[in-house]
């Protein structure tokens, strides 16, 4: 408690409206710097009000404030790049360079959604503490233990938890610097074929479980890309296969992401797209991978 007290004081004291004098670049960077620190402040309060021991009506005032804070920042942001506007890819790029839970792919294909012509990035997940022993100068990626899609191989749930922060950080930060224009996100789980005739999952061994019907976005494989209009699957039971095995990774890295945002991230703006299994037995294909979207203008 006596740390959230000190903190408020200090945004309090010190996060008024930068001055005009400000070149644009810093003037971005710091209010950059401010709207992460007032995120990551919030979010301390959050948790600080899950298991309240007293002073929960001190820490509701604290967090309406500091939201309130957070709003005047993204404003000024807003108001600066409505008159210069910075590239997503080049946003991206950056993020991608200074974060070591993400590895960033650009993708040259504008429709890889059907009838969502736009730009469209992958985010892998890694682990900035799991050495590769194939390649011991390449990020390794974060992949799910054989068989199952909660439990991961190399990392766990603050591993996890981070580097989706860091995906929706990057993405939330590229999208305000162009123009707060339409984004979405696309989660895409896979499988390799190991036991793809013969195994049975079991969701009662998982720490979540998705017995309800799936809505997801179906691939059409001659256009080579993602239906628009997303349909329901029949529902898994508690047994699953291989091939449910990957979809199952959608549905439950889909539900992190939900979880890791400040603000919940509308669930339209979130989709599954249908999960495949690889033709090869690869532990590289235990993963998922998250695609972004930002409409064109």
């Amino acid at each position: 408690m006596k740390q959230i007290v000190l903190f408020f004081a200090f945004f309090s004291v010190s996060y008024s409206l930068l001055a005009q004098t400000d070149s644009i670049s810093s003037r971005t960077e710091r209010l950059d710097r401010r709207i992460e620190e007032l995120e990551l402040y919030i979010r301390n309060i959050k948790d600080s009000l899950r298991y309240p021991k007293n002073g929960s009506a001190f820490l509701e005032n604290k967090l309406a404030s500091a939201k309130m804070m957070l709003r005047e920042n993204e404003e000024a942001l807003k108001q600066i790049l409505k008159k210069n506007p910075e590239k997503i890819i080049d946003v991206l790029e950056k993020a991608d360079l200074n974060s070591p839970y993400f590895m960033l792919s650009p993708q040259v294909r504008s429709d890889i959604i059907q009838n969502k012509k736009g730009q469209y990035y992958y985010f892998d997940v890694t682990n900035p503490y799991y050495i590769n022993p194939a390649n011991t100068h390449e990020q390794a990626l974060v992949l799910f233990e054989v068989g199952r899609y909660t439990k991961m191989f190399n990392g766990d749930e603050n591993i996890l938890n981070t580097a989706l922060m860091h995906i929706i950080n990057a993405v939330r930060r590229a999208n305000k610097r162009n123009g707060d224009r339409k984004y979405e996100i696309y989660v895409s789980g896979s499988a390799d074929i190991l036991g793809d005739t013969s195994f049975v999952g079991d969701q009662q061994t998982e720490m979540f479980q998705f017995y309800n019907p799936l809505t997801v976005l179906k691939h059409q494989p001659a256009m080579n890309q993602y239906a628009y209009t997303p349909v329901k699957i029949p529902a898994i039971g508690r047994f699953f296969n291989n091939r449910e095995l990957a979809t199952l990774r959608s549905a439950y890295i889909e539900k992190r992401l939900l979880e890791n945002e400040i603000e919940t991230i509308p669930p339209q703006n979130t989709h599954i797209v249908e999960g495949k299994v690889t033709g090869i037995v690869n532990p590289a294909d235990r993963n998922v991978r998250i695609l972004v979207y930002f409409e064109s203008k």
